[in-house]
């Protein structure tokens, strides 16, 4: 029997059979507080430490195709940065962090990244980059990031009290993560998509109510809770029409108007059915 990971009920549903690259594992809601998760966790520290999610990868084309994020991202925060020590958790490319050192006039960048070739990587490129909480130097750090990493973490409350350990008093944790109730699933409930975005190492989809659930139990405090949807309409086209991705650049680009997409936002904003969740916390107590 399935037991929920954040509330420990027994009520538990399969809500889709399979995922998109293992056929033996079931996607689940707890009935009573909703969280999604996997029926059998099969990835670990070795998973990522050893590039099995980016094995192969040409890392000047894996920032090229997550650049118009990491600029979203750098953009929403330039501001808030100035003369702020950051920490990127699970920093990827490194591609945040690269634009923080160019324009962001932070006081100082770093980042932790479990995938070894990746961290090789990012140190030649002039980026400081370390393997694990452990090897931190002994800094506070003002804003810690987590851009689509918490989904990935099999025990998310424990990490997340490891990092309010190195985080300053007025210090924030900011968390984007895909939403469990995504349109594409809650709304029109789209078959190619659920087959596409259930994945063997996402062991976690949060709505507003379970992360807020999840950081608090970590000792955290939400100031900020927002929806935000990253990819236009052209794409929920593409993918009702197709089962494909892809709308907007693909295919439908004549329907990819920014006023258009502001306004379909807003809708799925309302609906709490945007793509994307995108939280800020604080510590609730000093560590």
């Amino acid at each position: 029997m399935n037991i929920c990971r954040l509330c420990n009920g027994n009520d538990i549903a399969v809500i889709h059979r399979g995922t998109r690259d293992r056929a033996d594992i079931d996607v689940l809601r707890c009935n009573q507080c909703g969280l999604v998760f996997l029926s059998r966790i099969v990835t670990d520290d070795n998973f990522y430490t050893n590039s099995q999610m980016h094995e192969g990868t040409n890392f000047e084309k894996w920032r090229e195709n997550t650049f118009r994020d990491d600029q979203r991202r750098f953009l929403k925060y330039r501001d808030q940065i100035q003369d702020k020590t950051i920490l990127d958790f699970g920093c990827g490319n490194g591609n945040f962090l690269r634009q923080i050192q160019k324009y962001g006039n932070a006081k100082r960048t770093i980042g932790i990244e479990l995938d070894q070739e990746a961290v090789n990587y990012l140190r030649k490129d002039g980026l400081e980059c370390y393997e694990n909480i452990d090897e931190l130097p002994d800094i506070k750090f003002d804003f810690v990031f987590l851009f689509h990493v918490i989904e990935h973490l099999p025990e998310p409350e424990k990490l997340l009290h490891a990092l309010s350990k190195h985080i300053a008093v007025q210090g924030r944790i900011i968390i984007e993560t895909p939403n469990a109730d995504d349109a594409l699933l809650s709304i029109y409930q789209c078959e190619k998509f659920a087959n596409f975005t259930y994945w063997s190492p996402h062991i976690y989809l949060y709505n507003e109510e379970t992360l807020t659930q999840i950081l608090v139990k970590a000792g955290l405090k939400v100031i900020d809770q927002r929806q935000e949807q990253r990819y236009p309409l052209a794409n929920h086209l593409r993918w009702l029409a197709r089962g494909l991705p892809g709308g907007g650049y693909l295919e439908f680009q004549e329907l990819n108007e920014p006023k258009v997409n502001e306004e379909y936002a807003k809708i799925l904003e309302k609906n709490k059915a945007c793509d994307t969740l995108l939280f800020t916390a604080v510590r609730e107590r000093l560590i």
